[in-house]
């Protein structure tokens, strides 16, 4: 199992578990919370900003990769570009890669652009650890907020084919790696606030990074 750290919690929208039934909270309860969490943070590695000039033949080589499966198009450099950085090539995303490419990141990692290919299907609660329940006056005066751990089965679904692909892999590992994770446990923490339980940052399945653009 991949261990989790933990920053400070992060509200997302629909991850959360009423108060009605918090007192008789069970595992199975926050299988929906987490499958939330992760249909918000799908499975991605950090990509280079689109478009981007190469003009080095291993770089291009690596791209052209991107480019069979339509997710990118390969075109000239401008001129400005050439005569700064030399002979070079522009890769531009398509209007089919940008179902994947997300410019912004993820809410887990901001500004960093990435490309998704698929989704994590969480199996099953494995184990939890939950703060017991306070008062209403224990918790005004409580200092920290109560804490919950999940540890959770998961597997990688919907993959989409380009990130199968021999070429890909072989030119991008960071495509494989995040593929081998499929089966892995992972843990996930939530805080108890306002009545309910937020997920916090997970980082069982740390993003991958494909900037380098090759092995």
């Amino acid at each position: 199992m991949i261990k989790l750290r933990t920053s400070g919690a992060i509200a997302l929208a629909g991850l959360m578990l009423g108060a009605c039934s918090e007192a008789e909270a069970q595992k199975d309860d926050f299988l929906p919370l987490i499958q939330a969490y992760f249909d918000k943070e799908p499975v991605c590695v950090a990509f280079r900003k689109l478009p981007f000039d190469a003009n080095n033949a291993w770089f291009q080589g690596n791209l052209r990769t991107l480019v069979e499966p339509g997710l990118l198009s390969e075109e000239d450099s401008p001129a400005d570009v050439q005569a700064a950085i030399g002979p070079s090539r522009r890769f531009v995303l398509t209007r089919a890669g940008a179902k994947f490419y997300k410019p912004d990141g993820l809410p887990e990692a901001p500004r960093i652009p990435v490309l998704c290919f698929a989704r994590r299907q969480i199996t099953g609660i494995t184990k939890t650890e939950i703060d017991p329940p306070r008062s209403a006056e224990e918790e005004e005066d409580a200092i920290y907020p109560r804490k919950a751990r999940v540890r959770f089965g998961q597997r990688i679904v919907e993959v989409a084919p380009w990130a199968e692909a021999k070429p890909v892999q072989e030119a991008f590992s960071a495509f494989g790696i995040q593929l081998k994770t499929s089966g892995e446990d992972g843990e996930i923490d939530f805080t108890w606030k306002d009545g309910a339980w937020r997920a916090e940052p997970s980082y069982a399945f740390p993003l991958r990074d494909a900037r380098q653009l090759g092995r």
